[in-house]
C-alpha cells in the first residue's frame, strides 16, 4: 500500500463536517445528496485514525457537484491542501532516503 493511500486529510474532513452541520444536517442526507457510499463517508469522517481513510478526488468531487460555488471553492482549497501536504511529506521522505543512500 502506497504511503498516501493511508495519509489522513484533517483539512478535508474538517471541511466536509462543516458542510454536513451548515447544509446537510447529518451523514445520511450528505450520502443520499451525493450517491456517496455511507461506508466510505463514514471512513472519510471517522474520529478513529486507524480507521480513517484520507479523501479522493472522486469523493471530493461528489460532494462539490451539490454545492454552492462559495463551499464547492472552500472544499476544493482543503482537499488540495491536503494534497500539497501529502506531496511534501513524500518528498521529504525520498530526499532522505536518497541523501542517505549517497552518503553511505
Amino acid at each position: 500500500m502506497a504511503r498516501h493511500e493511508k495519509t489522513p486529510t484533517p483539512r478535508t474532513r474538517q471541511c466536509v463536517c462543516e458542510l454536513i452541520k451548515t447544509h446537510f444536517q447529518t451523514r445520511a442526507a450528505l450520502a443520499a445528496r451525493t450517491g456517496l457510499d455511507k461506508g466510505a463517508l463514514s471512513r472519510l469522517l471517522t474520529d478513529d485514525e486507524d480507521d480513517q481513510r484520507p479523501a479522493t478526488p472522486q469523493l471530493v468531487g461528489k460532494i462539490v457537484a451539490v454545492l454552492p460555488k462559495k463551499q464547492s471553492v472552500a472544499l476544493m482549497t482543503a482537499f488540495l491542501a491536503d494534497i500539497a501536504a501529502i506531496a511534501a511529506l513524500e518528498h521529504a521522505v525520498t530526499y532522505e532516503v536518497t541523501v542517505k543512500q549517497k552518503v553511505a
